[in-house]
């Protein structure tokens, strides 16, 4: 059964969402606690009104920072994958530095890329790219090594070579799993995209909640978290379309 079939369960998440934001205006008010330290939904709502395009444009501009770095790093982890089965060999060269720069965190290397790249938009997209690019590349290999060895053998019975074993068995077997690391790359190129621009950055999200909290603006702080939020949620979702209609055997799931 899929989630979410039933209609009153698709109606959860926002119903709980609603809930909670009650929940909170109320404790605002009853608490009467400092909007410096939390503010309240309305007051939220307030800064989004009144600094919407700033929002728009700065969100756009995160957004095409992660989406880049993401398709850089979706791309090279899937190759790195692919060369480390059809080239064992040069498995055991790619994973230790993978995993070594995977060991670093994302904190570290932020400073570095802005000085060896600048603080553009560049800087940003190899962030994100960075920051997507492990879990891609070790559930590729994890996906690509896991065929029933039998349907390879038997291909190879029938004169495949390894490409063709890989692209008519191991590539459309490791799909789902390609897929979900995927997702899981969405919400770390968004964040690999922020911290570059916590580092060294005029314009994006980043910036916006940097110079927002020096300003002690915690409203628009609240609000441009929001938008980040939002914007996830639809690099997500779009990414799990795309599953829907390339992995289309597994739409029951």
């Amino acid at each position: 059964m899929r989630a979410y079939a039933h209609p009153r369960l698709r109606l959860a998440p926002p119903l709980a969402g609603l809930m909670l934001l009650v929940l909170w205006q109320a404790a605002d008010a009853w608490l009467d606690w400092s909007k410096f330290v939390l503010p309240a939904p309305l007051e939220v709502a307030g800064a989004f009104r009144r600094h919407f395009f700033q929002l728009m444009q700065n969100g756009w501009i995160t957004l095409t920072e992660a989406v880049l770095g993401f398709l850089l790093g979706s791309i090279v982890g899937i190759a790195a994958a692919t060369v480390s089965v059809l080239r064992p060999a040069i498995a055991r060269v790619i994973i230790p530095y993978a995993v070594l720069i995977k060991a670093i965190p994302i904190v570290v290397l932020a400073p570095l890329l802005v000085m060896w790249l600048g603080d553009g938009l560049i800087s940003k997209i190899a962030m994100a790219a960075t920051a997507a690019f492990f879990p891609i590349l070790v559930s590729g290999v994890s996906a690509l090594h896991s065929v029933d060895q039998e349907w390879a053998d038997l291909l190879r019975l029938h004169g495949a070579s390894n490409w063709q074993i890989y692209w008519m068995l191991r590539f459309p077997h490791a799909l789902p799993e390609i897929f979900s690391a995927l997702k899981v790359g969405t919400s770390l190129a968004m964040v690999g995209a922020v911290v570059g621009e916590f580092t060294g950055s005029s314009r994006g999200i980043g910036h916006l909640i940097t110079t927002s909290t020096y300003y002690l603006n915690i409203d628009l702080v609240f609000a441009a978290a929001i938008v980040l939020g939002l914007m996830g949620i639809a690099f997500y979702g779009t990414i799990g379309l795309l599953e829907r209609v390339i992995v289309f055997w597994r739409r029951s799931h």
